[in-house]
């Protein structure tokens, strides 16, 4: 429609002085609205409000005259012409042009079409088969607003998956897909490799690029990083990442323009794709024609048929093994808005996201960037922005691999944490199971039916040890990594942390609920807490940190600090109710024994022999049949002791009874 106030035709009444395209796009069918053109491009929203005033004071004025009339006067000045004839003769021109005025340039290529039952479907007959090209298989190309085979949208799973199927089915050269009014469209090469999102935008960007060497490439916000080197390194652009909006990547581009910098192409990983030499129109079926253009003129000039030249285009681009987009919802009701916009709590929450990246050595911030908060890590990066319109935050996640995108995704998660309006369930949902640090400690329930797993990413997780099923997971237990974790008899959970705090955690059954919840925290440590034992009995928490003590609790209260190792405490070992085991950065076990005082205990032994730090312990009694004599007068102990010089060690203790 934009094309029919440029186009010089007599017959069609053009240029016309303006156009309107009725559509909803992929939406619903009765989520239909206007597109308003006139030379200069499609409207903005300023504009449409102004056309919306006028019209509402021109329907008021008819209302209070013969409507009728009117109505009837208007009609008589409507003329009915087949204008997507004309606009379809522009597009295969430009395709003849490209392969040097050459007739049917596209014969004996395979191409087919998938209109989703929008109006993409005249590209088969009015385009393609003029210039000579084979389209059997092409399909659902009669519009049908209920869209009954699948939504017409190049970013649908659905829909890629429907043309990439027809294209493999009928062993084509090329698949294209449009979104419902044309306006986006993506492509899939003859081996089934699909042309959308980043990697579509690299394709057109190295089309480009070959026209207009080292012009900017302006894309939307969350384009990935290896598009950026793609660009940038391979193909000698500059690529400007802007803001989200296909509307806003355009108006960018012309700017860039005004301002002396050239650029020739705006697009966004949603298929909307403009061209400078196409009047920065969004364009999907001529977006689609430069594809065309590239596979003829590669054919005029001896370098093969085939979809082959498409993707040889794009090799060299590195693309992330995994890509999500959560999108963070905002209860605008929520008592924690205060009243306020849900716009005013987003950026809140970017703002305190922006903070705590500054904070953590493993993320950077990009140093450009104009819309949300952008940052890079573990090999990846994540976007969290503002949506333009709805109360959400759509966080776009890149990574290597599922543990990296996940360890990303538990930052974000960790920043935002306070943010009781905002529902971080799908990102927790995201984040599932997996921890995403070092694994630190287990523990087990007294039958043995419950698994708990401390980590360093400062959460603790329950799993059903029958099927290894995740019950709960506890997040950001700790303002630091959790070195240590037991289970009492009755279930309560006591978990050490770097961030020198012990906290205990008992179920809480109350309101249907059966989730952990802080029962309280001890704080007597001054420095990271690395371990924990209960005595057999659970009447007696041992701790044991960097500052070399171990501290007695009963009852909640310190009943004293056991002390003796030379360096930080690393390990501790129960083996009985007055019976003590602890290993340390100082190479050594000691064996300590409760006395009959309220506070007493002795060092029994210290076991030396190990190369490195002790990091772990285990105890038994010895069951070992002995002389009579023996067996009556005391009892006897293996301790295992595991090292950072890779040994276990393995200690016989012996204690009498009379001590």
């Amino acid at each position: 429609m934009f094309n029919s106030t440029l186009t010089e035709n007599e017959e069609f009444s053009c240029p016309v002085d303006g156009s309107i395209m009725i559509t909803a796009s992929h939406l619903p069918y009765n989520r239909n609205g206007f597109k308003f053109f006139t030379s200069a491009g499609g409207l903005g929203k300023p504009d449409i409000k102004d056309i919306l005033e006028r019209a509402a004071d021109i329907y008021k004025n008819i209302a209070n005259e013969n409507s009728k009339g009117a109505e009837t006067a208007a009609s008589l000045d409507v003329k009915r012409v087949d204008y997507m004839s004309v606009y379809a003769s522009n597009l295969v021109a430009a395709v003849r042009k490209a392969a040097g005025s050459i007739e049917k340039p596209l014969e004996g290529f395979h191409i087919i079409v998938d209109a989703g039952n929008g109006a993409g479907g005249f590209f088969v007959g009015k385009v393609l088969e003029p210039l000579g090209a084979i389209t059997s298989g092409s399909q659902f190309l009669e519009p049908d607003g209920l869209f009954p085979n699948h939504i017409p949208n190049p970013e649908d799973k659905t829909a890629m998956k429907a043309i990439t199927k027809a294209v493999l089915d009928n062993r084509a050269d090329l698949g294209i897909i449009f979104d419902t009014d044309v306006d986006r469209s993506a492509a899939v090469d003859s081996s089934g490799r699909e042309f959308n999102r980043n990697r579509l935008i690299a394709l057109m960007s190295a089309i480009v690029l070959e026209e207009h060497p080292g012009t900017t490439i302006v894309t939307d916000s969350v384009t990935s990083d290896g598009l950026t080197t793609f660009i940038e390194k391979k193909l000698g652009g500059k690529h400007h990442r802007f803001k989200r909006g296909y509307k806003n990547v355009i108006d960018e581009a012309i700017r860039l323009n005004s301002v002396g910098e050239e650029a020739h192409l705006a697009i966004e990983t949603s298929g909307h794709g403009a061209l400078k030499e196409n009047h920065w129109l969004d364009d999907g079926a001529y977006l689609m024609v430069k594809l065309l253009n590239k596979l003829a003129s590669a054919r005029t000039s001896g370098l093969g048929g085939g979809s082959k030249v498409l993707t040889d285009m794009v090799e060299g681009l590195e693309e992330p093994a995994v890509a999500v987009e959560l999108r963070l919802k905002i209860d605008q009701n929520h008592p924690d808005l205060q009243g306020g916009s849900f716009r005013d709590y987003g950026e809140a929450v970017l703002k305190q996201l922006e903070n705590t990246v500054e904070l953590d050595a493993k993320l950077l911030k990009a140093p450009v960037n104009y819309e949300g908060v952008r940052v890079s890590g573990f090999g990846g990066w994540f976007l969290l922005r503002l949506s333009l319109h709805d109360p959400v935050l759509p966080l776009n996640i890149e990574a290597p691999s599922k543990e990296d995108a996940v360890k990303l995704a538990h930052d974000v998660l960790n920043a935002v944490k306070e943010f009781t309006a905002l529902d971080t369930s799908a990102l927790t949902k995201f984040v599932g199971v997996h921890h995403v640090d070092t694994v630190s400690a287990l523990a087990l329930s007294k039958d043995g039916s419950l698994l708990y797993s401390a980590s360093w990413d400062r959460t603790f997780k329950i799993w059903r040890s029958s099927d290894f099923k995740c019950l709960e997971s506890v997040w950001n237990a700790h303002d630091d990594a959790i070195n240590s974790i037991v289970v009492s008899n009755n279930g309560d959970v006591y978990t050490g942390s770097a961030d020198k705090k012990i906290k205990i955690w008992t179920k809480q059954q109350e309101g249907g609920s059966n989730k952990h919840t802080l029962m309280t925290a001890l704080e007597k440590h001054k420095s990271a807490v690395n371990a924990l034992a209960l005595s057999r009995d659970g009447c007696v928490l041992y701790s044991g940190a960097c500052d070399r003590s171990i501290i007695v609790w009963e009852k909640l209260q310190v009943l004293g600090a056991i002390r003796g190792h030379k360096k930080s405490i690393l390990c501790l070992a129960v083996v009985s109710n007055d019976l003590l085991c602890s290993g340390s950065a100082d190479k050594t076990v000691r064996i300590w024994k409760r006395g009959l005082g309220k506070f007493c205990y002795s060092c029994l032994a210290v076991f030396e022999g190990h190369r490195g730090p002790v990091k772990c312990l285990n105890a038994t009694l010895d069951t070992q049949k002995y002389d009579d004599n023996d067996s009556c007068s005391g009892n006897s102990y293996i301790i295992y002791s595991g090292s950072l010089d890779c040994d276990v060690k393995v200690w016989k203790l012996w204690v009498p009874n009379y001590l």
